[in-house]
Protein backbone atom coordinates (compact mmCIF):
# COMPACT_ATOMS: atom_id res chain seq x y z
CA UNK A 1 0.00 0.00 0.00
CA UNK A 2 3.00 1.89 0.41
CA UNK A 3 2.87 2.55 -3.94
CA UNK A 4 -1.04 3.89 -3.99
CA UNK A 5 0.13 7.75 -3.85
CA UNK A 6 2.35 6.92 -6.98
CA UNK A 7 -1.01 5.03 -8.39
CA UNK A 8 -3.38 7.81 -8.13
CA UNK A 9 -0.90 9.96 -9.43
CA UNK A 10 -0.77 7.65 -12.43
CA UNK A 11 -4.52 7.37 -13.05
CA UNK A 12 -4.18 11.53 -13.89
CA UNK A 13 -1.33 11.05 -16.63
CA UNK A 14 -0.93 12.32 -19.92
CA UNK A 15 -0.90 9.05 -21.59
CA UNK A 16 -4.22 7.63 -21.60
CA UNK A 17 -2.99 4.20 -21.90
CA UNK A 18 -1.26 4.90 -18.54
CA UNK A 19 -4.04 6.35 -17.08
CA UNK A 20 -6.32 3.56 -18.18
CA UNK A 21 -3.85 0.94 -16.74
CA UNK A 22 -3.40 2.57 -13.52
CA UNK A 23 -7.23 3.07 -13.39
CA UNK A 24 -7.51 -0.75 -13.62
CA UNK A 25 -4.67 -1.17 -11.01
CA UNK A 26 -6.24 1.20 -8.41
CA UNK A 27 -9.58 -0.78 -8.88
CA UNK A 28 -8.38 -3.66 -8.57
CA UNK A 29 -6.43 -2.54 -5.15
CA UNK A 30 -8.76 -0.18 -3.15
CA UNK A 31 -12.29 -0.76 -3.35
CA UNK A 32 -14.35 1.60 -4.24
CA UNK A 33 -16.22 2.21 -0.95
CA UNK A 34 -12.90 2.77 0.99
CA UNK A 35 -11.15 4.99 -1.64
CA UNK A 36 -12.16 8.11 0.56
CA UNK A 37 -10.68 6.25 3.71
CA UNK A 38 -7.63 5.48 1.96
CA UNK A 39 -7.65 8.84 0.26
CA UNK A 40 -7.46 10.45 4.11
CA UNK A 41 -5.09 7.98 5.41
CA UNK A 42 -2.66 8.69 2.58
CA UNK A 43 -3.33 12.36 2.43
CA UNK A 44 0.15 13.80 3.72
CA UNK A 45 1.99 11.40 1.82
CA UNK A 46 -0.19 12.39 -1.33
CA UNK A 47 0.47 15.64 -0.95
CA UNK A 48 3.53 15.82 -0.46
CA UNK A 49 4.45 13.59 -3.99
CA UNK A 50 2.36 16.03 -5.41
CA UNK A 51 4.20 18.96 -4.05
CA UNK A 52 7.55 17.23 -5.27
CA UNK A 53 5.88 16.43 -8.72
CA UNK A 54 5.03 20.05 -9.07
CA UNK A 55 8.83 20.81 -8.90
CA UNK A 56 10.32 18.35 -11.51
CA UNK A 57 11.41 18.68 -14.98
CA UNK A 58 8.82 16.05 -16.67
CA UNK A 59 5.76 17.62 -17.68
CA UNK A 60 3.82 14.37 -16.82
CA UNK A 61 4.55 14.42 -13.52
CA UNK A 62 3.83 18.65 -13.17
CA UNK A 63 0.54 17.59 -15.33
CA UNK A 64 -0.92 14.68 -13.14
CA UNK A 65 0.43 16.66 -9.44
CA UNK A 66 -1.88 19.32 -10.50
CA UNK A 67 -4.77 17.78 -11.64
CA UNK A 68 -4.61 15.38 -8.24
CA UNK A 69 -4.56 18.43 -6.33
CA UNK A 70 -7.24 20.38 -7.98
CA UNK A 71 -9.79 17.12 -7.86
CA UNK A 72 -8.83 16.89 -4.12
CA UNK A 73 -7.85 19.95 -2.43
CA UNK A 74 -11.74 20.84 -2.10
CA UNK A 75 -12.41 18.31 -0.07
CA UNK A 76 -9.69 18.90 2.91
CA UNK A 77 -9.90 20.89 5.90
CA UNK A 78 -7.60 23.38 6.45
CA UNK A 79 -5.59 21.62 9.49
CA UNK A 80 -5.15 18.89 6.69
CA UNK A 81 -3.19 21.50 4.00
CA UNK A 82 -2.09 24.15 6.63
CA UNK A 83 1.53 22.97 7.22
CA UNK A 84 2.33 22.49 3.02
CA UNK A 85 -0.06 25.25 2.36
CA UNK A 86 2.13 28.03 1.10
CA UNK A 87 4.42 25.64 -0.51
CA UNK A 88 1.59 24.78 -2.47
CA UNK A 89 0.15 28.16 -2.79
CA UNK A 90 3.13 29.58 -4.63
CA UNK A 91 3.63 26.31 -6.76
CA UNK A 92 0.34 26.65 -7.86
CA UNK A 93 1.14 30.27 -8.97
CA UNK A 94 4.74 29.34 -10.22
CA UNK A 95 2.78 26.66 -12.99
CA UNK A 96 1.09 29.81 -14.81
CA UNK A 97 4.35 30.63 -16.06
CA UNK A 98 4.89 27.13 -18.01
CA UNK A 99 6.01 25.56 -21.50
CA UNK A 100 3.35 23.72 -21.48
CA UNK A 101 0.07 24.78 -22.17
CA UNK A 102 -1.75 21.85 -20.33
CA UNK A 103 -0.01 23.11 -17.09
CA UNK A 104 -0.84 26.01 -17.45
CA UNK A 105 -4.09 25.61 -17.50
CA UNK A 106 -3.84 23.20 -14.98
CA UNK A 107 -1.90 25.65 -12.92
CA UNK A 108 -4.69 28.16 -13.27
CA UNK A 109 -7.28 25.38 -11.70
CA UNK A 110 -5.50 24.90 -8.55
CA UNK A 111 -4.86 28.38 -8.22
CA UNK A 112 -8.44 29.27 -8.32
CA UNK A 113 -8.93 25.67 -5.99
CA UNK A 114 -6.13 27.82 -3.45
CA UNK A 115 -8.21 30.74 -3.50
CA UNK A 116 -11.57 29.68 -3.13
CA UNK A 117 -9.87 27.49 0.44
CA UNK A 118 -8.17 30.85 0.94
CA UNK A 119 -11.57 32.96 0.78
CA UNK A 120 -13.87 30.35 2.53
CA UNK A 121 -10.78 30.03 5.77
CA UNK A 122 -10.16 33.78 5.17
CA UNK A 123 -13.66 35.11 5.74
CA UNK A 124 -14.20 36.70 9.05
CA UNK A 125 -18.58 36.54 8.87
CA UNK A 126 -18.01 32.78 7.82
CA UNK A 127 -15.27 31.25 10.18
CA UNK A 128 -15.72 31.37 13.10
CA UNK A 129 -12.97 29.92 14.05
CA UNK A 130 -10.18 32.77 15.20
CA UNK A 131 -7.15 30.29 15.09
CA UNK A 132 -7.71 28.89 11.99
CA UNK A 133 -8.48 32.68 10.80
CA UNK A 134 -5.32 34.08 12.04
CA UNK A 135 -3.22 31.32 10.71
CA UNK A 136 -4.65 31.53 7.32
CA UNK A 137 -4.32 35.24 7.10
CA UNK A 138 -0.76 34.92 8.53
CA UNK A 139 0.59 32.79 6.18
CA UNK A 140 -1.74 34.38 2.77
CA UNK A 141 -0.83 37.82 3.29
CA UNK A 142 2.95 37.64 3.65
CA UNK A 143 3.40 35.03 1.05
CA UNK A 144 1.38 37.82 -1.46
CA UNK A 145 3.70 40.16 -0.25
CA UNK A 146 7.40 38.69 0.07
CA UNK A 147 6.66 36.08 -2.83
CA UNK A 148 3.71 36.36 -5.69
CA UNK A 149 3.81 40.75 -5.69
CA UNK A 150 7.96 40.51 -6.18
CA UNK A 151 7.29 37.47 -9.17
CA UNK A 152 8.20 38.17 -12.62
CA UNK A 153 4.96 36.07 -13.38
CA UNK A 154 1.99 38.52 -14.43
CA UNK A 155 -0.86 36.27 -14.11
CA UNK A 156 0.77 35.38 -10.25
CA UNK A 157 0.89 38.91 -9.37
CA UNK A 158 -2.73 39.26 -10.81
CA UNK A 159 -3.95 36.22 -8.73
CA UNK A 160 -2.05 37.68 -5.41
CA UNK A 161 -3.67 40.97 -5.62
CA UNK A 162 -7.47 39.63 -6.59
CA UNK A 163 -7.21 37.62 -3.27
CA UNK A 164 -5.78 40.38 -1.61
CA UNK A 165 -8.36 42.27 -2.97
CA UNK A 166 -11.26 39.56 -2.49
CA UNK A 167 -10.14 39.40 1.75
CA UNK A 168 -9.91 43.10 2.20
CA UNK A 169 -13.73 43.02 0.78
CA UNK A 170 -15.19 40.24 2.34
CA UNK A 171 -14.15 41.90 6.02
CA UNK A 172 -15.48 45.08 5.44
Amino acid sequence: MKIIPKILLLTYDYNQDVRDTMKQLWSSLVDVDKESQLIEEKWSEILDLCLDYMKQKEFRKRLSACLVLCDLIPNRSWNQIKSKFRELFLGSLNLLDDDVEAIKNAGVDLAKANKKIILKHANIYNNTNLEELREVLDLVIPAIQEEILKSNIKQAKYYGVNILFEIVKSST
